[in-house]
Parts: C-alpha cells; structure tokens; sequence
C-alpha cells in the first residue's frame, strides 16, 4: 500500500495541522529509504502520536497567545507615553506607525518630525490628522534646532528618517551617510539632552550582507552596498548613547511591504508594471532571495517589544515568506490576473543573494509573523482603488548607475524579444 495512502486510511479524522505533519516526516522516510515496512509502520505509529502531541502542544500555545494579546492591549494602555515622537512619520513605514500608536494610547499625543522629501507624503497622515491628537512639523532630524525643542521627558522616540534606496546610495552615498550616520548622532544627541524615556530605532537587515544562514542579533555586521553601511554605522551612534544611559531598542527588520510604499521600491513597482502590461526587470538572474515582512506585522512587533522588551535590546524582525526576486514577479503577476513576462538587465554590484534572518529573540516575546506576500500585493492594489496610494511616481535621477538600463539583447520568457523597458 502506498504510504501516503497508508497514512490517510490510519488518521482519516487528523486535522490538517497533524496530517501536514505526518505526510511530510513520512515522505522524507519514504525519500531516503531508511526503514523497512515493519519498522516504518512502527515508526509512523510513534510519529503519529509525537504529532499529535505537538500539535495539542501548539494549540495551548495558540490560544495562550491570544490571551497574552488581549493582556498586552490592557498593559499598553496603562504603560502609555504622554507623548511620542516619530521622526520619517510622513514617510511609508512611519505613517502605519504613527496610525498604529494612536490605536494603541487613546489619550497619546503624536509629533511627526519628517523632511518630506520625494519618499514622503503627508497624505499618509490623513487618517491621523482625523485623531486630533498628531501633529506633523516639517523637519530634518539633522537640523538641531527643530529637533530639540520636540524632545520632552519622558518621551518615547520612533526613529525612522533614513535615505533607504539602495540604487540611489551607490549614486550619492554621502546622503545616506549624513541622513542615516549624522541625522541619528544628532538625534541621539537631543534624546539624551531632552531626557527621553527610550528610542527605538529602525535598521535593518541589510547591516548583517549576503547570508545563506539566518543570523541571529549577535552575528557580526557586513554591510556591502553605502546604504547598509550607512545604517550599520548609525548602529555604531546607538551604542555610544547606550553607553551614555540612554534606552535603545533597535529593529533589523526583513523587507517591508504595505500600502504607501514608494514605487521605487521592488513590489510596488512590479505592481505597477504588471498593470501597465510590461516585463518586469530582473538585475542579474532574477534569484536573488528576499525575505517579505508586511507593514502591519512589523507594527505589532513594535507593539510586543514596546510592552515586554527589556531595555537596550535588539531585534530581528524575520518575515513569514521568503521568495526569489523573479518569483515575487510571478506572484504579483497572478494576483493581477497578467502574464509573468521578463527583461534581464545588468545586475548592479554587491546585489547580495540573499538576506536571512533568525527570529527567535523576538519570538520568545510571543510574536510571529502572520501576512503573505500575496496578501501585502492584494492590500496595495486595494489602496490604490480607494485613494490611499502615495504620490504618482516620480522619476530616477538620471545619475543613478548604467546598471539600471536594460540588455538589448533581453527576451521574454517565451523567448519573443522584449521591448526596451523604460522607467514609467
């Protein structure tokens, strides 16, 4: 009898969890061959009952979870900041927390600091503008005198502004190093004058390079492109004013992904490819491995490190679904209902294979990632349909690298020649 019928006809009423369990361990049994019939019976006996035990084991854990969820709400509320500073708030990542905090802390007042420069768009901050309780003072975190008169005792920083676009670090790298190293010394500098309870600041996973293993808070950093460099230099500033008694939570998150991202950014601007019917540009062989967190996963991190996080801690933000660049072009393409179709252009230098990240600090303080990719591409479509999309896309500087410009020679998958594909 075949296994995986042998399985389904001892454990017809498992549920999915113990059956997806089971046909996978069997399977690898199956694979390698190691047991003969009698002893791979027994041995799926025994497996069946670990299963089982595991998955009742995890449903504890599940529903603990929820109840942990429910009581974190209740601790937050009692634990609120009077006031919170997010700098970068108008920005992408900052305005879903700027939305975030006002949810969690009722009575909080929220100071948005943001340079509004092209990535921003104080259109994000609509819904929290309808609060009455956010503010939004136009601002760069490198200029002192705005930044410090923002600052008051006891006040919890979300430090977000940052140059984050990886191509245009290569065409202005000491941009990213003023913005990312000096803004953040600069404002580190205030915190600790203003008497700040604690700053959380926003990395990211890019600080550790090219990993073909997870690494865990400890690893050490090898940045390979000015941006990485320039937020791993910054982490350099975070540890200065921890030695100075300043609390610092830091986050190295995955990708982010969400409603308001900038198009210049991998996802939202396949998605706008897709629906403009034109290939999607794949640097290098399209394999490279990227890692996706949606934005709103990466909030209730926040909201789990802010309540139960010890101080001066950091942590890694892994996402729940890692995929091929060409397979997020795919992806995205079937959720729109269009063909996967590709240009291969220059791959641009140090484009690392791949990012990978050990989660588990943060998930022993109970979180885990939740959204798929597919379901962060569904919520950007869906925002753009009801007007909550950033500003229309505005164009490269004509100065980023040659690297950017597609082969002539590039074909589409079903080997027709593609269109020279252009910027939209």
């Amino acid at each position: 009898m075949p296994t995986d019928r042998l399985l389904i006809d001892i454990a017809p009423q498992k549920n999915r969890r113990e059956q997806y369990c089971l046909i996978s361990i069997t399977a690898l049994c199956r694979k390698y061959n190691q047991y003969t019939k009698q002893s791979h019976l027994l041995a799926l006996a025994l497996l069946q009952g670990l299963c089982a035990m595991i998955c009742r084991v995890n449903e504890e854990l599940m529903s603990r979870n929820e109840t942990d969820a429910n009581a974190l709400a209740g601790n937050m509320s009692q634990n609120a900041p009077a006031r919170i500073l997010v700098t970068g708030g108008a920005g992408f990542i900052g305005s879903h927390l700027v939305d975030a905090v006002l949810s969690w802390f009722p009575s909080t007042q929220v100071t948005v600091l943001d340079a509004l420069t092209y990535a921003a768009n104080p259109g994000n901050l609509r819904e929290a503008r309808a609060s009455g309780r956010m503010r939004l003072v136009h601002g760069s975190v490198e200029d002192r005198e705005t930044l410090q008169p923002l600052i008051h005792p006891d006040m919890l920083i979300l430090h977000l502004a940052a140059e984050t676009h990886v191509p245009r670090s290569f065409a202005d790298p000491a941009l990213f190093d003023r913005v990312n190293r000096g803004g953040t010394r600069i404002l580190l500098e205030a915190a600790i004058a203003g008497k700040a309870q604690r700053v959380v600041h926003f990395s990211t996973d890019e600080v550790y390079g090219s990993r073909l293993f997870p690494a865990d808070e400890t690893a050490p950093l090898a940045p390979t492109s000015p941006y990485a460099r320039s937020k791993a230099e910054a982490e350099c500033e975070v540890e200065a004013a921890r030695a100075r008694g300043l609390d610092l939570t830091v986050l190295r998150p995955s990708n982010v992904v969400g409603p308001r991202q900038h198009r210049e950014k991998l996802v939202p601007r396949f998605i706008v490819l897709a629906k403009a019917g034109k290939p999607f540009p794949l640097e290098g062989d399209g394999r490279q491995q990227r890692t996706f967190l949606a934005v709103s996963d990466l909030a209730r991190a926040v909201k789990v490190i802010l309540d139960r996080g010890p101080k001066n801690a950091t942590y890694n933000v892994a996402g729940s679904q890692t995929l091929s660049v060409m397979e997020v072009a795919c992806l995205i393409a079937a959720v729109l209902d269009r063909r996967c179709q590709f240009v291969h252009v220059g791959d641009r230098p140090n484009n690392d294979r791949a990012y990978m990240l050990d989660g588990t600090r943060l998930a022993a303080l109970g979180f885990q990632p939740g959204k798929q990719l597919h379901e962060a591409v569904q919520e950007i479509v869906a925002g753009e349909l009801t007007g909550h999309s950033p500003r229309p896309l505005l164009p490269l500087d004509a100065s980023l690298p040659a690297w950017s410009s597609p082969r002539p020679e590039a074909v589409m998958r079903d080997g027709t020649r593609a269109e020279a594909w252009r910027r939209p």
